[in-house]
């Protein structure tokens, strides 16, 4: 841990989230396995996942194409309102840098080109998080690289943040 940078404690239970532009650390509890998800998302009425994934040559993590037919986790039946086209990033790692990294390095083309893609109205980078909050809450510090900067921008698309704080 580097010097300065503060440990909240909830419960007893070191708990925070650090990710530094010199160790791009990210420590959280052993069972917090899969709370940074970060996605390449396109989406549009008339997109279809076929179409997509023969031009980028990159198989999706999910798709889906309007007005089909999906469950929810509750069983819950809908019709899907978009074409949608996602590509999660290969990491199980706990540094939302090695997510970055991985979804940067199977990204061959930038936003111009993934944006007019056959169908693709609306293409954008998801970075989802959702630490751990212990009973007393707590809080997160978040600081991307400048290496992890160039990434994103690389990729020239907008990056939307989600963090959603799961209660023990």
């Amino acid at each position: 841990m580097s010097a300065g940078l503060p440990t909240i404690t909830s419960t007893g239970i070191h708990q925070y989230l650090k990710i530094s532009a010199i160790s791009s650390e990210f420590e959280m509890k052993a069972d917090d396995h899969k709370m940074i998800i970060v996605t390449l998302y396109l989406r549009g009425d008339d997109l279809d996942p076929e179409v997509v994934t023969k031009k980028l040559g990159i198989r999706p993590s999910r798709f889906q194409r309007k007005g089909e037919k999906k469950v929810t986790s509750t069983k819950h039946e809908y019709l899907a309102k978009m074409g949608t086209w996602g590509l999660i990033a290969d990491s199980e790692s706990c540094l939302l840098a090695d997510h970055i990294t991985a979804l940067a390095s199977n990204i061959v083309a930038d936003g111009d080109v993934l944006i007019k893609l056959p169908g693709v109205q609306e293409a954008y980078i998801d970075i989802f998080i959702a630490p751990t909050a212990g009973q007393d809450g707590g809080t997160r510090e978040l600081e991307l690289s400048k290496e992890n900067l160039t990434q994103l921008a690389r990729m020239g698309l907008p990056v939307r943040l989600t963090i959603s704080h799961v209660k023990e």
